[in-house]
């Protein structure tokens, strides 16, 4: 099945665990044979090997942050209070609100380091800042840029867009009922979050590397915080929290246009 898939060229492969039963060596094999024979292939891999979809790192970042308001969901769900209940409505409308202008974003940054292809390996985007510079200095990346940082505070909840919670409207919302370990275990989730967000966006558009190491984590950190200040700190302290269809017509209109601007922009070759 795989030889005649590398012989027809699909526009489109579908791999449902097709290297299961190789050996490792003979499955990075295959998966060069894919990189080398069909690269204008867009691949669809499901795999039990993480090596089989290290390329992918992306798209594992955006399961592994949904899954953690999918938690908070299930959580404020199974608490049985009113107020979980608003706040549980309230994080579905922001997580549909911000993830289209997320994926969007994504797809602009794989378009520009992927040589004419969208890759969703950070590794690839980072050598290919290494080797061009940075993707903030590109003025066709400005709009994705500046949605992104858009989409960072409601990903992590963080005033304006903290509407699940909005402690002065539904007592706190999803986290109404909880007290403890388990509250301290979502304000992990929401610090770690924070981190991974401002990260991403530095992974993304900032990708400094000076081939030290210490200086590579001090730029690092550095613009770490400079993106949390810009992000969060600073809606935080000059702008009221948004109302719920304030939000989602606020992700669908203003950011996710900012984010379709430069990935069309990008997707024309400009």
């Amino acid at each position: 099945c795989i030889a005649r898939a590398l012989l027809k060229k699909p526009k489109i492969l579908i791999l449902d665990d097709s290297t299961s039963a190789v050996d490792t060596q003979t499955d990075a094999m295959i998966r060069k044979a894919f990189a080398e024979e069909i690269p204008g292939t867009t691949k669809l891999i499901i795999a039990q090997r993480v090596a089989s979809v290290q390329e992918a790192d992306m798209i594992v970042i955006l399961y592994l942050l949904t899954l953690a308001s999918v938690t908070l969901i299930v959580g404020s769900a199974a608490s049985g209070s009113p107020f979980a209940g608003v706040g549980l409505s309230r994080e579905m409308v922001a997580m549909i609100s911000y993830e289209l202008p997320l994926v969007l974003v994504l797809l602009t940054v794989g378009r520009v380091c992927g040589n004419g292809l969208a890759t969703f390996s950070l590794a690839k985007i980072g050598a290919y800042q290494a080797q061009n510079g940075v993707l903030l200095l590109d003025p066709v990346l400005w709009p994705a840029a500046i949605a992104m940082l858009f989409v960072i505070p409601c990903e992590v909840g963080q005033q304006p867009f903290d509407i699940d919670e909005a402690e002065t409207e539904i007592c706190e919302g999803v986290l109404a009922e909880y007290s403890g370990r388990p509250l301290a275990q979502f304000k992990m989730m929401h610090n770690v979050k924070m981190y991974v967000m401002s990260g991403l966006f530095c992974a993304l558009f900032l990708n400094v590397q000076t081939g030290f190491f210490l200086a590579d984590l001090l730029l690092y950190c550095v613009n770490c915080t400079l993106v949390t200040f810009v992000s969060m700190s600073l809606p935080h302290a000059v702008t009221a929290r948004f109302r719920v269809e304030q939000v989602f017509k606020f992700y669908w209109t203003i950011v996710t246009g900012l984010a379709a601007i430069s990935l069309v922009l990008v997707w024309i070759g400009l």
